[in-house]
This record gives C-alpha cells, sequence and structure tokens, in this order.
C-alpha cells in the first residue's frame, strides 16, 4: 500500500477545460478589501487558465485565502494582506466555467475508487472520515521511519488530561522531531504537570 499517495495532475484535455475562458481578475478596491466575486481558496490544488490551454498552479495553497496573480506567479494570499491595485481572481464556479478549476481528486486515483467516492461524497473539504485517521497514522509511521515529524500546537492540548497524555505517549513513541509552540504551550504545561490545572480548572474534571 502506497502511503504518500501520488498527485495526479488535471486532464485539461478534456472538453470543460479544453473550452474554459481565461481567468478574470480585478484589483483590490484598498488594503484588506476584496474586490466583489473574489474567489475563497480551499486546501485543494487549484489552477487558473491563463489561455491557449495554459493553466497556472496556485502556490502554496491554504484555506479562506485569495488568489493573487503576479505575472507568471499565481499567490494565496490571507485577505488582510492584499494590497490596493492587487490583481485578485474573481470566480463563483470551480470546474473551469470562469478559467478557474479547483482539482478535488488529485490523488484519489492513488487511492482508490473508495477514496475517490468520499472525495465527491463529503459534507465539506473539511469533514474528515475514520479511514483519514488510518491515513494519518501510515504518514506519521512512514515520517518517524523515513522523515521527520513536526507538530504545531496551541494550548488547549494540555487543557485536557486525555490529550496532554496522548501528546506525551506519541512524543515518548518517537512521532515528534520537532515542536513548534508559544509561551502559552509551555505555561498551561507546566501548570498541568505542577497543580493538574489548566487555568484553575482541573484537566480532567473541569472543575474550578
Amino acid at each position: 500500500m502506497t502511503v504518500i499517495p501520488t498527485y495526479t495532475p488535471p486532464d485539461f484535455t478534456r472538453p470543460e477545460l479544453k473550452s474554459a475562458p481565461v481567468v478574470r481578475v480585478a484589483p483590490a478596491p484598498a488594503d484588506g478589501v476584496l474586490p466583489e466575486r473574489f474567489h475563497a481558496t480551499s486546501n485543494l490544488p487549484e489552477y487558473i487558465h491563463l489561455g491557449g490551454g495554459r493553466w497556472l498552479l496556485a502556490r502554496q495553497g491554504r484555506m479562506d485565502g485569495v488568489l493573487v496573480l503576479r505575472g507568471d506567479v499565481l499567490e494565496v494570499v490571507e485577505p488582510r494582506r492584499v494590497r490596493q491595485g492587487d490583481p485578485v481572481v474573481i470566480a463563483r464556479s470551480e470546474h473551469g466555467e470562469e478559467g478557474l478549476y479547483v482539482h478535488a481528486a488529485g490523488f484519489a486515483a492513488t487511492a482508490g475508487a473508495a477514496a475517490e467516492f468520499a472525495f465527491r461524497t463529503r459534507g465539506t473539504r473539511e469533514s474528515p472520515f475514520s479511514r483519514s485517521y488510518d491515513t494519518l497514522y501510515e504518514v506519521l509511521q512512514h515520517d518517524r521511519r523515513d522523515g521527520y515529524i513536526v507538530w504545531v500546537l496551541g494550548p488547549a492540548v494540555v487543557f485536557d488530561r486525555d490529550s496532554r497524555d496522548a501528546m506525551s505517549a506519541l512524543i515518548d513513541a518517537g512521532y515528534c522531531h520537532a515542536l513548534l509552540a508559544g509561551n502559552a504551550l509551555a505555561t498551561h504545561d507546566l501548570e498541568a504537570a505542577r497543580f493538574r490545572t489548566g487555568l484553575g480548572q482541573d484537566i480532567y474534571t473541569q472543575e474550578l
């Protein structure tokens, strides 16, 4: 079984993509202000059509950003970082009708028909399935053996005894090579270790 799935790019010769119009952009009217009909990004690979069958993949995708086209570079930008005049992609459809294509099944071919069905039937893109955790376990095992695992944590992980113990077990088992956090995590972890409380509440019963 392939742990790290292979990415399969879209088939841009498909009729609906081959006939797609050139994507439209509109200037941001002010710093941090988006033009009407802006496209909010997903956690999936996203392409725009520049014309002549040339599609451009967005760099470093992320949820709830916007696409800004600067020359031949398509960036995903947080709305608050958009500056007046930035050329923001505008589109309300995701299947090529407006020159924008969100590739929902890029990893489904490797994972199999069941995974492709899951891609197309989940309630939202953020919704996990039980099988998603099976894949996560396999990726963690793979990266512990052949790579590095970096966790980015907030203080909530130590406000509950079970989640704190689970994270400790992962670290003890070698599933953490680096941990990135602010001082809140360290402060509340020390509180939990010394007093078994988080912000004064018992980390098991949640009682004050």
